[in-house]
């Protein structure tokens, strides 16, 4: 339905019995805007049909970005809710949800299911797979969803595709799946039999080398019609061992995919697209990961061509570390003196490097990247009863400086006492920010609190770190000089 710009602008103007609801006339022309395809850039639209309103005040600013530095026209934005801003900036974007798994476990069929018709098509071929990736819009309460289909992507050696053109195949989902909304959800799709090894490696590939472990990730077990027992015993049967072969989940949905005439299946599909559906609302409300196109191509296919090439020499992670506190009272995990350290934690060994609160490096940051490798994690310690506004400023700077939004960010609350205190001191600093940074809140109550808190402080801390810090594997080809340096600073510590 068309909107009637200038009868709307005019009942919107500032009068002393309506003051200033002319953000509406600016929402709702782009939200319609923004849903018409036909339209390159909805924002220029607004700008010429406003332009031709005689409206006795600044013009309209519609903000280009969260860092836009001009503020919008008090006289006709009077001051409101900052959701309001992010409308304007920011309709209803549609959702972007990978689907992964080996040929056969039933990819197709799982976004049939959740689409609830036939939108792909089927394969049962476990062999002559080609590779395509395509994408399926389908709706879900109101939002708009594309599913990604991955089949053959994840071939590489042991399928039908070889390594090589796996390799030019990933470049092209790459550059594809960066020029839309962000990524919101990995599916990650096995059949319901026991854990595998071989499980690991698409695991790393999607979740490690393509998401940077930057974006949640749900398995879902298909091939359960028959299984004895409620489907959701699978997951409790298999939990520790899916964590014991280095996957861990967000989330999880065992379910059946076939169609069939007897009641007790169909009871279980009918099931099993609810579990789905559901399972996609609780992750939409998290922020999407969104990445520059030229650094994913130049992080992603490093790691991901050593795993499709099946390399398997590891190299120690680099974690940088940054420290906002007043105090050096940080978790047993880590070692306090400055500078690059090694350390062990469970059975992986890690470099370490620290930056002090400004973000600047103890050495030659540029040449500590291109010489030795790129940040695999970073952790921020901040007080929790510090400014929040030069905590972020603090952690905005550490963030763009060592490449936060190419690998995981760990926050570390010092002063808190659970987890789901840190998440929520996260969410409210996060979301006054503008929300689009990803990272993985955690607490520490301080040497000084009770013993029992502490342990199982530093055990969260420990645990997060061997989950969420990303796998290197030894590149194929290192400089002389990069060889040099990254020789040194094994037997040395120093560069």
């Amino acid at each position: 339905m068309a909107v009637n710009v200038n009868k709307l602008a005019e009942q919107s103007l500032p009068t002393p019995n309506n003051e200033g609801s002319l953000p509406n006339v600016v929402i709702q022309l782009h939200e319609q805007l923004a849903s018409n395809p036909a339209l390159e850039d909805p924002k220029a639209d607004i700008r010429r049909r406003l332009g031709k309103l005689s409206i006795p005040a600044n013009p309209v600013c519609i903000p280009e970005s969260s860092s836009c530095a001009q503020s919008p026209c008090e006289s006709i934005f009077p001051p409101f809710p900052a959701p309001m801003y992010d409308l304007v900036r920011a309709p209803p974007r549609t959702r972007n949800i990978i689907v992964f798994g080996e040929t056969g476990v039933g990819k197709s069929s799982v976004i049939n299911m959740i689409a609830g018709k036939h939108v792909t098509r089927t394969s049962n071929d476990a062999v002559g797979c080609t590779f395509r990736h395509q994408c399926y819009q389908v709706p879900l309460d109101g939002l708009s969803v594309n599913l990604w289909d991955t089949a053959g992507l994840d071939e590489g050696t042991e399928g039908t595709v070889p390594a090589g053109q796996a390799e030019n195949n990933l470049k092209a989902f790459l550059r594809q799946i960066t020029r839309w909304n962000g990524i919101d959800l990995l599916l990650y799709c096995v059949r319901g039999t026991r854990v595998r090894q071989a499980l690991l490696r698409n695991y790393n590939i999607f979740y490690g080398a393509i998401c940077r472990k930057k974006v949640p990730v749900a398995l879902v077990v298909t091939g359960l019609e028959n299984y004895e027992g409620d489907m959701e015993t699978w997951w409790a049967e298999h939990e520790k061992d899916l964590i014991k072969h280095g996957m861990r989940f967000d989330a999880h949905a065992c379910v059946t995919t076939i169609r069939s005439d007897h009641p007790a299946i169909q009871d279980r599909l009918k099931q099993s697209r609810e579990v789905l559906r559901n399972l996609m609302r609780a992750k939409f409300d998290a922020a999407a990961w969104r990445a520059d196109e030229g650094l994913l191509m130049t992080a992603s296919l490093t790691d991901a061509r050593a795993l499709l090439r099946a390399a398997e020499k590891r190299v120690a992670p680099l974690i940088t570390i940054c420290d906002a506190t007043e105090h050096s009272n940080r978790p047993h995990l880590l070692p306090t003196m400055p500078g690059s350290q090694a350390t062990r934690t469970s059975d992986r060994e890690y470099r370490c490097l620290y930056v002090d609160a400004r973000g600047v490096l103890l050495r030659d940051s540029k040449l500590w990247t291109e010489t030795v490798q790129r940040p695999d994690l970073l952790i921020f310690y901040s007080d929790a009863e510090s400014d929040p506004n030069r905590t972020w400023t603090a952690f905005e700077r550490f963030h763009v400086s060592y490449g936060g939004d190419m690998c995981p960010v760990i926050v570390v609350f010092m002063g808190l006492d659970s987890h789901e205190a840190a998440a929520e001191m996260w969410r409210l600093m996060s979301s006054s920010h503008g929300g689009a940074m990803v990272a993985n809140p955690t607490y520490y109550p301080g040497p000084d609190g009770p013993r029992e808190i502490v342990e199982r402080a530093d055990a969260a801390l420990a645990a997060l770190v061997e989950e969420k810090c990303l796998i290197k594997l030894e590149e194929e080809k290192l400089s002389r000089f990069q060889r040099f340096c990254r020789r040194r600073f094994f037997f040395t510590g120093r560069m």
